[in-house]
């Protein structure tokens, strides 16, 4: 991360820097930002909450400026068993916790385009029966993902800011 930082300051600032964490990568991307990572966007999908001592995105320390962004289709229940049972962690869709939650659950656009719904935890499953990860092609959820890591946070789509 201090070599993309770098490479981030000789362009002036106009490269962007994603960590992006997917369930229990969440976490490891969250712990990083308890003591710093020099990243300006923080993405997390089928993110299983907030490590201990993380109340909300203030506890994180990105790039100034830097902005945190979730997404978790309306059935992942593999996320929500992450969450804790009896020993709750955080959720980072809490208004409270201050996270920018973007669409997972698939679109159609103004020009008829359909951007595919996330209906698994996996990452990717290449469409398989017509399931789809948060990764994988043409689904919401990548198209928002892309948006993010290129600066175009305007532009997402059911966006809950």
């Amino acid at each position: 991360m201090v070599g993309f930082n770098a490479v981030h300051q000789n362009l002036d600032n106009a490269a962007m820097t994603t960590a992006v964490g997917h369930s229990m990568g969440s976490l490891g991307v969250m712990e990083a930002a308890k003591t710093g990572l020099p990243v300006d966007n923080l993405v997390l999908v089928g993110d299983v909450g907030a490590p201990d001592n993380v109340t909300s995105v203030n506890d994180l320390h990105l790039n100034p400026g830097g902005t945190v962004y979730r997404g978790s289709y309306d059935w992942d229940h593999v996320a929500e068993v992450g969450h804790g049972v009896g020993w709750q962690r955080k959720s980072t869709d809490d208004s409270g916790f201050g996270a920018v939650t973007f669409g997972t659950d698939g679109t159609t656009g103004p020009d008829g385009a359909k951007d595919l719904p996330t209906k698994t935890h996996d990452g990717q499953t290449g469409g398989k029966d017509g399931i789809y990860g948060y990764f994988d092609k043409s689904t919401e959820s990548s198209y928002n993902q892309a948006r993010i890591a290129r600066g175009l946070n305007d532009q997402l789509t059911n966006a809950k800011r």
